[in-house]
């Protein structure tokens, strides 16, 4: 039962006087690849989740927070992945056991 994402419709969007930081919230709907009885019995042919991103440019981080609108009363499903820019650098060399001089 892999999900099959049909759509999303933006429901707010709000940027930051300078810019620097804009949060846009939306309403998606799933497919839920399920058997049609399991469909009927839950009353519902797609599922509805929120998406809220938050881009703050200052921070260089983007949050993105969803949670599901269908079956909220019964189960609450909540996810939140965060993606940032390091401020350092990282040099890797790789050496081989053959080819002790050899980088990559």
């Amino acid at each position: 039962m892999i999900p099959i994402f049909v759509g999303s419709e933006i429901t707010s969007e709000i940027t930051s006087e300078d810019k620097a930081v804009t949060v846009i919230e939306r309403r998606c709907k799933l497919n839920v690849d399920a058997p049609y009885l399991l469909r009927k019995i839950a009353g519902v042919e797609f599922v509805y989740f929120i998406q809220k991103n938050t881009l703050d440019r200052r921070r260089r981080t983007l949050v993105i927070e969803a949670w599901n609108e269908s079956f909220a009363s019964r189960l609450v499903i909540r996810e939140t992945c965060k993606y940032s820019v390091s401020s350092f650098r990282v040099a890797v060399a790789r050496v081989t056991p053959d080819y002790p001089d050899a980088r990559r």
